[in-house]
């Protein structure tokens, strides 16, 4: 490990405070963020669980086992906490040498190791403003894993620059075009402004930015909600600014250098590159389309057919499809994931075509830009991830927000989901840093 100042005050008061649940959690976390760092190649791996059984030494006495160390596949070690020594603070490896956590982790960035023993902390036992305000710096940690990117996530933030509709108006339009409907309909006696609440009512009390007004408008007229979804994501889309114009810098959108990233890394890997996107436009491909006239790209989702010839951008829509189209409308969704009952059908096998090129994505380490994992299911394979193997990480590009990181970054991508946020000041700083790679 790198050399660093020992253990800070705030620290040692934090570790003192977790439960015995609390800090099993710590010395496998932080073990995996030592893994994580130390190590340039792929084949070292904490690990919470084995097929084999390796006998432990605690000297007789009852241990719970945290961690299993592989090299190479190759069971290595086996780290144990028993009763005393989450009394002392320490943990022990199979050999039955005893390590002090206080000692061991004091070399670990103490910033960094304030964000794992947040992250073991029960939530309930510590208020926001009991802790310090702390911003990460995962542009250290990214430098240092940056060959080892191979794909991205992208969320709805990419689009920013192309006038693609975000997800709340989208579900506001729908919202209107129910009481719409509603309010024409002779047969139907519901008061629009009591149905209008009901259904926020009803939506603020499911899990995070799951809906119902998308399935409630697509029943009554599917024809509208088809107009509706593609009115809100290309109203003020122009089809010019995905090619290079003098009106329009495209090198200045975040989009364009994940695609310029993508087709160099093609070229040098020499193999077909994988983007996962949870957004149902097609602005990425109309830039590849635009820009990178010898790259072949396939949009897959999740009734599509094979694609004819070679592949050298896949670009997954795991929640559907809905490309652009030249006015007045004509285009078509495919296996568009929107509404509440959608959401729960895609993923509530793990064999699900969401969740399972969720998880094949993950196998890579992979930058995640545009802030669309605060959906719960998706949240659940990250976290699964996380507790099978704690030293496999993730990037999350995203702009710094003080309230948000503690609401959002921290608490959710970070402690539950193992994503380390690179934080800038502003887009055009991403997008500077995007053009540096």
């Amino acid at each position: 490990m790198k050399e660093s100042e020992k253990m800070n005050s705030e620290n040692k008061e934090l570790l003192g405070k977790l439960s015995r649940t609390q800090y099993y959690k710590f010395i496998k976390y932080a073990l995996g963020v030592e893994c994580f760092i130390d190590n340039e190649t792929e084949n070292v791996r904490i690990k919470d669980k084995t097929d084999e059984s390796p006998q432990l030494s605690d000297k007789g006495k009852l241990a719970k086992t945290v961690a299993y160390k592989y090299i190479n596949n190759k069971l290595i070690d086996v780290f144990t906490v028993s009763e005393e020594d989450y009394k002392n603070k320490t943990f022990r490896n199979q050999e039955d040498q005893s390590f002090s956590a206080y000692k061991y982790f004091e070399t670990l960035d103490q910033d960094f190791l304030w964000f794992i023993l947040i992250g073991s902390l029960d939530p309930k036992t510590y208020r926001l403003s009991d802790v310090s305000e702390k911003k990460i710096d995962g542009f250290a940690y990214f430098e240092n894993k940056k060959r080892q990117i191979t794909s991205f996530i992208l969320g709805a933030g990419v689009n920013h620059d192309f006038g693609i509709g975000n997800w709340y108006h989208l579900i506001c339009k729908m919202r209107n075009e129910i009481l719409s409907i509603v309010k024409l309909h002779p047969r139907l006696r519901f008061n629009p402004k009591y149905l209008f609440d009901s259904l926020m009512r009803l939506e603020k009390s499911l899990l995070n930015t799951n809906y119902i007004a998308p399935q409630i408008l697509k029943d009554l007229n599917f024809t509208k909600y088809e107009e509706t979804l593609y009115h809100c994501l290309y109203q003020k889309f122009d089809i010019d600014k995905v090619s290079k114009t003098k009106n329009f810098n495209i090198d200045d959108t975040n989009l364009y250098q994940l695609a310029r990233i993508c087709d160099t890394q093609r070229k040098l890997a020499k193999k077909k590159i994988s983007i996962l996107t949870f957004n149902y436009d097609n602005v990425l491909e109309l830039i590849f389309k635009n820009n990178f006239y010898n790259t072949n790209i396939n949009s897959t989702y999740r009734y599509s057919r094979r694609p004819v010839g070679p592949v050298d951008v896949d670009i997954v829509h795991s929640h559907g499809y809905f490309p652009y189209a030249t006015p007045p409308f004509q285009s078509k969704s495919y296996s568009i994931v929107l509404s509440s009952y959608e959401y729960m059908k895609m993923y509530k096998l793990t064999t699900s075509y969401a969740r399972k090129k969720l998880h094949d994505q993950l196998d890579n380490t992979n930058i995640l830009i545009g802030n669309s994992l605060s959906d719960y299911e998706e949240q659940k394979v990250f976290y699964a991830r996380r507790e099978s193997d704690p030293s496999v990480f993730h990037f999350i590009f995203t702009i710094w927000n003080q309230e948000k990181w503690h609401n959002m970054y921290r608490t959710l991508y970070y402690s539950k989901m193992n994503v380390i946020p690179v934080f800038f000041d502003d887009f055009k700083l991403m997008n500077n840093f995007l053009k540096s790679l």
